[in-house]
């Protein structure tokens, strides 16, 4: 074992006995999911062998760390991709170091976490599989729950170790073992107090987090018999009650989701539902006196969330839960009626969600049972569809009296959604009434925005039922009717109504099917009268779009120039950009050509015909024609093209070139260009032509707003070249344009996601595109990095707009160009690998750029090239005109893209995480699971799982090149202008975030910063340096944390400080305070002395069985890592 590197191959070794537990569903639906498969075996064949190095080396800082947060980021990317055996010996290896004495809290902080990770899909493990101690997370959670609780050492332990320590502690329960339950009853039971009557709160809730909750059958009696009785006993009699009963009864909710029809909860049902009744702190009357009192007084002792969780699980058709429900909700009807407003409907409301999703999810696991070492629920306990029928029927009167309530209809809609998957021919009808009503209503208007987020919420079940349900024969008129209720002046209302068209305008193929009948032989009724509604299509969208360009009229002739540009956030802007997204994402997607037909011809006379002088409005109807061009690009796309570009050409001059500030309307119109750019899906290569004349047009332009306007053009048009699109507009439109007899487009209402015939259209940029970019590349780039080359020649001004430009070409192409090369840098002496698997799948989809011909026949890097000139140009800026703030702040984003940048922003997954969490409460249907899933949710779920590809895992060595960079940026974040500093400050973290041990480049230099610190108050560039280095040391945890000695790296920052004048002000005495307290805290957090358990030594061996032991460890390595670590610990100490 201990030999050489075996010749035979370590990624063929693990290809020939791997067998994954699970990956994710997603990934088989990437273009590059072949390639993919192989960087996943690569993989873990890294974190394998730097998992053996660091075990066997006996490094647990940073080399341990690095690898145990690797196998959290490869679960959260792909899925549990690893074999079972290795899954186990993951846990197994956490597990050994938690029992270790010498643990400190930040290394069980990642440790909690990674376990956390491994066994929350606990299906995947057995309990015959795998087999942990108790005792080894009751020492640990006894000496860390203590801490917390103490007042005085609050900062002693992380803020997230007590909640992910406690997660742990949750779900390692399942795999103690069979004698646990009662040896922790043995060590807690008695110190608890029972018959004191003052329970000890702290013990109680180490029993609740501890006790196992899940169990095979045959297990039951040496499990939760041993204490079920008893603790139900003790609650039910106690005299107090207090937050203890939040962790009891989240105990007995674990419990009974485990146990399902296992236990009786008759003799136990009265207490609990009366429990139920009092915490949702009804107000009583008092008929003796006439005044009012709370039931059940003000104190909340649990969640109702859990109880909801609790009751659900409790039920089956054996036992008297729905009748108990069934009296519950008859008993606090009243107190759902708007007019009864007040705490207690938040309470109840909140306890029906929480019921409503978990009979969901309860269902979605009867009906589509997953695999795993638990029982089943047995078959006379699963509720059936009959049972199910009566606990809505017990449920809808309460949410209906709730739906107009003024401060519950958010989660009033939630409980409908639930509901109508539950039942949906029980719930829709209501919700239809109820809407229907509302459109009618004068007196109270505000019903209708009520009533329509309830008729979100059920829409889903409303479309997949229309054919079958004489009730979606009312959606067609109802959705036409929703035009004629539009008030321009009440911008609440129409954001409610555009939210609702834009839902339906989704999941409804806007085709106009009425003449299916005739050549359709096998439609029912409905399905005749639904094709027949269908012809109200093409006035719904007709009447839709006039309203929407009137509304843009009305805006744009409204708002005047000087205060358009900036407040986009203000309440008409929202509405209107709402609409604008409505209409152009989802209605001109949706329809067929017919349909459509006459509202795109408006929307392109209306942009032609048009021109505000808000520039706001410019931008939206600039994103109407966008959006009409992802619809039909052949048709639309070069008349708007001709249009923006013909505008320009007619505006600017020779005299407009030089100006300082030019129209507005040139502004405008430069905005609306780069609006209609943004289409998704199809190419702009061959017009690209077009594209550099455009360029040929703007680049004179000195103005700076000008600048900033058209050097995001630049970016756009490098994007839409360069992106991989995915492009299913003209398959979609190739459906919906089919004859009436081979798509039937209302059996394709909400259509459902089918995994076996599911494609998607994805389209790769190729040498056409390589080249495209390289013009604009000879067109704008290089000429702007000449002019740098000499920047004594040019004005402030001129150095920003070459500084701009540049910026946004490299941001604009980021995905094709190679990150910076260089020698590279063994940040650490250690043997211990520290390299990130790169996105090879991703990126070998993607053509590499590198500069040739005339500019320079080597073929340099690019990015590498931009950086030589930026630190020429920063060298001459900080020795000459260090007061161009301007200057200085471009070369700070120039450093972030140049380091960072490849393809997609964190900002940008951010934005598609939130809009995917917001379809996802409107499409999803959590009882059929992923079986009900709407396939536009799906395609949306893909797109941003390539997305979030291009930011994560990225291959992040280290070069010469970045510590050039990092020698740069390090004089920025001493620079005397605050600004600067902050802008610095940012990329920093960026980077310590991104690149792993970057931090360890600057600590030097932020610790030779100090140590020359000048209190005296004439010395402005010495006090501006010390604010800049003791900020970043405060704010960035990292720089000691991945040292290879904490306290060598504490050590020198102390003597840093110590040796440093007193400061003056207070912003640096806080600053300086602050460090000195966080020094203090690295006694009492981290270790002095850490030995590697023997134990886990061993499991490193075990880990190497499968692909041989890395080459670059050698038994000689191992005997010293042993001498290493004495001589570390002494160190330590002293």
């Amino acid at each position: 074992l201990l030999c050489a590197m075996s010749k035979v191959n370590e990624v063929d070794v693990v290809k020939m006995n791997r067998q994954p537990l699970h990956e994710r569903f997603i990934l088989k639906y990437l273009p590059y999911y072949d390639k993919l498969k192989e960087e996943v075996t690569e993989h873990i064949v890294k974190i394998k062998s730097g998992l053996a190095s660091s075990l066997l080396l006996r490094e647990c800082r940073p080399g341990l760390q690095f690898w145990i947060s690797q196998i959290e980021s490869m679960i959260n990317v792909y899925g549990y991709c690893f074999t079972k055996e290795d899954h186990i010996m993951f846990v197994k290896i956490i597990y050994e170091l938690l029992a270790s004495p010498d643990i400190d809290y930040p290394t069980a902080e990642y440790l909690c976490t990674a376990l956390v990770a491994l066994l929350k899909k606990w299906y995947y493990i057995s309990p015959k599989d795998l087999q942990l101690n108790w005792k080894v997370l009751f020492a640990l959670y006894e000496r860390v729950i203590a801490l917390d609780l103490d007042d005085g050492f609050q900062e002693v332990v992380p803020k997230g170790l007590p909640v992910v320590l406690t997660n742990a502690v949750k779900l390692s329960s399942m795999y103690f073992s069979k004698e646990a339950t009662q040896e922790i009853l043995n060590r807690l039971r008695p110190s608890i107090g029972f018959l004191t009557g003052q329970i000890k709160m702290n013990i109680f809730i180490t029993l609740c987090n501890f006790l196992p909750a899940a169990m095979s059958p045959n297990e039951r009696e040496c499990g939760y018999e041993l204490w079920f009785d008893e603790l139900m006993y003790w609650w039910q009699n106690m005299p107090n009650s207090g937050m203890w009963e939040y962790y009891f009864v989240e105990l007995l909710q674990r419990l009974a989701k485990n146990n399902v029809g296992c236990i009786d909860w008759n003799p136990h049902m009265n207490f609990i539902f009366n429990k139920i009744l009092r915490q949702f702190r009804l107000s009583v009357k008092d008929t003796r006196d006439s005044s009012n009192f709370n039931l059940g007084g003000t104190v909340k002792s649990y969640d109702l969330k859990i109880m909801g969780s609790l009751v659900c699980y409790m039920a089956t058709p054996k036992n008297d839960v729905l009748k108990y429900l069934d009296r519950l909700f008859k008993a606090v009807q009243s107190y759902c009626h708007p007019s009864n407003s007040g705490k207690w409907q938040n309470a109840i409301f909140s306890f029906i969600e929480a019921l409503c999703l978990n009979i969901c999810e309860r269902l979605n696991r009867e009906r589509c049972p997953r695999k795993g070492w638990l029982a089943t629920i047995p078959d006379d306990c699963q509720l059936d569809d009959q049972y199910v029928s009566k606990l809505v029927s017990s449920i809808l009167p309460c949410v209906q009296a709730g739906m107009f309530g003024k401060g519950s209809s958010a989660i009033v809609a939630s409980c409908f959604h639930y509901l109508s998957r539950m039942d949906p021919a029980a719930v829709v009808p209501i919700v239809l009434d109820s809407c229907e009503s509302s459109l009618l209503s004068i007196t109270e208007p505000h019903r209708m925005q009520q009533s329509l987020a309830s008729m979100i919420s059920v829409g889903l079940p409303l479309l997949r039922l229309a054919r079958h349900d004489a009730n979606g024969l009312r959606l067609i008129p109802f959705l036409k009717s929703l035009q004629s209720t539009i008030d321009v002046f009440d911008f609440s209302k129409i954001s409610t109504i555009l939210e609702t068209l834009s839902y339906f305008f989704q999941l409804l193929p806007l085709v106009d099917n009425c003449d299916t009948p005739l050549f359709v032989d096998n439609l029912n009724d409905i399905e005749k009268e639904l094709c027949a509604g269908t012809a109200l299509f093409e006035d719904i969208v007709d009447g839709f779009v006039d309203w929407l360009l009137y509304a843009l009229t009305s805006y744009g002739n409204n708002v005047s120039n000087g205060n358009s540009n900036a407040p986009d956030d203000c309440p008409e802007a929202n509405v209107y950009k709402e609409a604008v997204s409505a209409v152009g994402r989802f209605l001109l997607a949706n329809s067929s050509d017919m349909v459509v037909k006459n509202a795109m011809e408006n929307i392109l006379r209306f942009a032609e015909e048009n021109e505000f002088e808000s520039g706001m409005a410019m931008v939206y109807i600039a994103e109407l024609c966008c959006y009409a061009c992802e619809a039909n690009f052949d048709y639309c796309f070069k008349r708007i093209w001709n249009l923006y570009f013909g505008r320009l050409k007619s505006m600017i001059t020779e005299e407009t070139k030089n100006e300082e500030e030019v129209h507005f309307l040139i502004i405008n119109n430069i905005m609306a260009l780069d609006q209609f750019l943004r289409f998704q899906g199809k190419s702009i290569v061959e017009f690209v032509d077009d594209m550099l004349e455009l360029f040929d047009l703007l680049l004179p332009l000195q103005a700076p707003t000008a600048v900033n306007c058209y050097s995001v053009i630049v970016e756009t048009v490098l994007m839409q070249l360069t992106e991989v699109k995915l492009d299913d507009a003209e398959r979609n439109k190739e459906a919906l344009n089919q004859s009436v007899d081979r798509f039937i487009a209302i059996r394709n209402w909400g259509e459902q996601f089918d995994s076996k015939n599911f494609q998607m259209t994805w389209k790769f940029p190729g040498q056409a595109e390589v080249d495209a970019v390289s013009r604009i590349f000879e067109k704008i780039l290089y000429p702007q990095l000449r002019l740098l080359e000499q920047p004594e020649k040019l004005t402030k001004n001129q150095i920003v707009k070459c500084l701009n430009l540049t910026r946004h070409c490299i941001s604009g192409a980021s995905v094709v160009l190679p990150f910076m090369d260089g020698k590279l840098i063994d940040v650490t002496s250690s043997k211990v690998p520290r390299d990130v698997i790169a996105n090879h799948s991703v990126y070998d989809c993607y053509p590499s750029i590198i500069i040739g011909g005339p500019l320079d026949c080597d073929g340099k890097n690019i990015r590498n090239m931009v950086k030589d000139t930026v630190n020429n140009l920063l060298d001459y800026m900080l020795a000459n005109r260090e007061h161009e703030t301007a200057v200085l702040e471009e070369i700070c984003w120039i450093y972030q893209d140049l380091l960072m940048s490849r393809g997609c922003s964190m900002e940008n997954c951010s934005v598609l995480e939130e809009e995917l969490t917001n379809l996802h409460k409107k499409m999803s249907d959590e009882v059929k699971g992923r079986n009900g899933m709407t396939k536009i949710l799906f395609a949306f779920k893909v797109k941003l799982f390539h997305q979030k590809r291009l930011v994560c895992d990225c291959e992040m060595v280290h070069n010469e090149s970045h510590t050039e960079v990092f020698s740069k940026l390090f004089k920025l974040l001493t620079s005397p202008y605050n600004e600067i500093r902050e802008y610095a400050r940012g990329v920093f973290n960026n980077c310590f975030e991104t690149f792993p041990f970057s931090s360890k480049f600057v600590f030097d230099m932020l610790l030779d910063t100090i140590a020359k610190y000048n209190n005296d108050s004439n010395d402005i560039a010495s006090r501006a340096r010390f604010k800049g280095a003791m900020r970043m040391l405060h704010d960035c945890n990292e720089i000691i944390r991945f040292c290879d000695s904490i306290w060598q790296a504490t050590y020198k920052l102390w003597m840093s400080l110590a040796r440093c004048p007193f400061p003056r002000e207070p912003l640096e005495i806080a600053m300086f305070m602050k460090m000195g307290k966080q020094i203090q805290s690295c006694f009492q957090v981290y270790s002095i002395k850490f030995t590697m358990p023997e134990e886990v030594v061993k499991m490193g061996h075990l880990l190497c069985e499968n692909f041989y032991m890395p080459s670059y460890i050698t038994e000689a390595d191992i005997e010293e890592a042993v001498v290493q670590e004495r001589q570390r610990n002494e160190n330590n100490e002293q």
